[in-house]
């Protein structure tokens, strides 16, 4: 699913954000899943990834010297990165290399679950641009790492032959066969930046102001997950707005179809859903919780050329909490949280803090280890290890002040990535109540770049994180304390009963 509003800027260094991306070319994910799920809302709330693994023109020319891959360094800024080039076979032989070498589990993957998985993803290309061939199969493929790349090699030629002249085909088949080696490896935070999707901070992106989202938790499948599917966000003065949605109303109805069919979300409701271009228009079906009353709009596209960095908001509620909301993980999260919880306490005595991070779909690292050092001190937060279980600790940084103050966290499916892992240490280590609903179970190690030859990166994790304990979040998920979901009719009617319980945990 493209993204519904433009993506914030990013900086380049390595992250767990839900969208890896380039500096100088700040690509997006676009395809349906547990983790694009995420990333289109994320992207969609001017959200992106705070990261990224740095690639310059002098590492990638080594690239192209030696024939592998090339790991970018962790802390170098972005160089000139000249345009990509077309994928070849040579390109994709790279690839293959480069994550059995690389990715966590690289080393631990079967070549013939890899390789079946790039050739059905070949396949099913064909079929959705009605050009699948009668000879466009794959035999004798035996767990041998260079007689099955011989295999796949050979299988994937004979399809390229049978489309002669028809770059943009080529090209499609290529990405596919990438997109299903990453997929055999069973990460969510693992693509393939190749290119082919515009840099959103130099170009106009096309939107119509509002993000959409399902009441449920996130699944591997959008249409898996629990109808309804309703607005969480409206952009000021965009057509969303204009045309009198607001946050909490219910969409039953896209281009006059039903987004529910047999009690799940329908799919094909959901991409007319964005925009692609100035001349593009949605017709819209709202239910108001509210008011129970039911309209139909028409939303036409609008150009939006100025990214969005969200920040973090800090209010002073009632009884002398401080409400700290943090919509992502930017580099700058923690300055801002930590800065605003001080400037309250200039002229009021704080009994609390709530941190409000639901929609929060990841980030950096930073931030988050900032954030819980100014909880608790001499703490193992987590560990990064490789597949072998040669594992990296990961601690509190006890040179930032305490806050010494009780706090309470509101979470929800949507959190993700960087967002889980501040979850998740605030539960695991029994830092305050954690309220909500569990989240996405979208969280990986850090994650790496590695140049190919053809200008293009591989985003990788070479790591997986678990937590002091032991405990596992990619896929499960961190639970909650309190199970208070904050549905579509909340919203409508301005209500919070989150927030309520969190306010009356820490005697508010």
């Amino acid at each position: 699913m493209n993204t519904a509003e433009p993506l914030a800027p990013t900086s380049y260094r390595p992250h767990r954000g839900k969208l890896a991306a380039g500096a100088l070319r700040r690509r997006r994910v676009t395809t349906w899943g547990v983790a694009a799920t995420v990333s289109c809302l994320l992207a969609a709330s001017g959200v992106a990834a705070y990261a990224g693994d740095a690639h310059s023109t002098s590492s990638i020319t080594a690239a192209a010297k030696a024939g592998a891959c090339i790991e970018q360094p962790e802390d170098v800024q972005p160089g000139g990165l000249p345009p990509a080039t077309p994928a070849t076979l040579a390109t994709l032989h790279q690839a293959y290399n480069c994550i059995l070498d690389n990715a966590y589990a690289g080393s631990e993957t079967d070549t013939r679950v890899m390789l079946r998985d790039a050739f059905q993803s070949i396949t099913q290309e064909l079929m959705r641009r009605d050009l699948d061939q009668p000879t466009a199969s794959i035999a004798n493929l035996t767990g041998h790492r260079d007689q099955d790349w011989a295999s796949f090699a050979k299988a994937y030629q004979q399809v390229i032959a049978g489309l002669p002249g028809n770059t943009a085909a080529q090209q499609a088949v290529a990405s596919a066969a990438v997109a299903g080696m990453l997929s055999a490896l069973g990460d969510d935070h693992a693509h393939w930046d190749d290119g082919s999707i515009p840099d959103p901070g130099a170009t106009t992106v096309y939107t119509y102001g509002f993000v959409p989202v399902p009441s449920g938790r996130m699944t591997a499948s959008i249409t898996d997950a629990a109808p309804p599917l309703y607005i969480l966000k409206v952009r000021p003065g965009e057509p969303a707005d204009k045309a009198g949605l607001k946050p909490g109303d219910i969409i039953i109805g896209v281009n006059d179809l039903p987004t529910v069919s047999n009690g799940l979300i329908n799919g094909g409701v959901l991409t007319p859903l964005t925009a692609g271009s100035a001349t593009d228009t949605v017709r819209l079906t709202v239910q108001r919780p509210a008011t129970g009353k039911t309209s139909t709009v028409e939303l036409h596209a609008v150009g939006v050329t100025t990214p969005l960095i969200p920040t973090v908001s800090v209010t002073l509620l009632p009884g002398g909490i401080a409400e700290v909301t943090i919509p992502a993980f930017t580099p700058t999260a923690g300055d801002e949280a930590l800065a605003g919880i001080a400037n309250l306490r200039q002229t009021t005595q704080l009994h609390g803090v709530i941190f409000n991070v639901r929609g929060n779909g990841g980030g950096r690292d930073e931030p988050v280890t900032q954030l819980i050092s100014s909880l608790v001190h001499n703490k193992l937060l987590s560990k990064n290890c490789d597949i072998h279980n040669n594992c990296t600790d990961n601690h509190t940084d006890d040179a930032i002040p305490l806050l010494n103050l009780p706090i309470t966290l509101i979470t929800d499916a949507t959190c993700a990535s960087a967002c889980e892992d501040f979850t998740a240490d605030i539960k695991f280590l029994n830092l305050g109540k954690v309220i909500g609903q569990r989240t996405a179970g979208v969280v990986s190690g850090t994650q790496r770049g590695f140049a190919l030859t053809n200008n293009t990166i591989l985003v990788m994790p070479t790591q997986h994180r678990i937590w002091a304990n032991g405990e596992l979040v990619d896929t499960i998920g961190v639970p909650v304390d309190y199970q208070i979901p904050y549905t579509a009719q909340d919203i409508s009617k301005a209500i919070d009963p989150g927030l309520d319980k969190a306010r009356t945990l820490l005697g508010s």
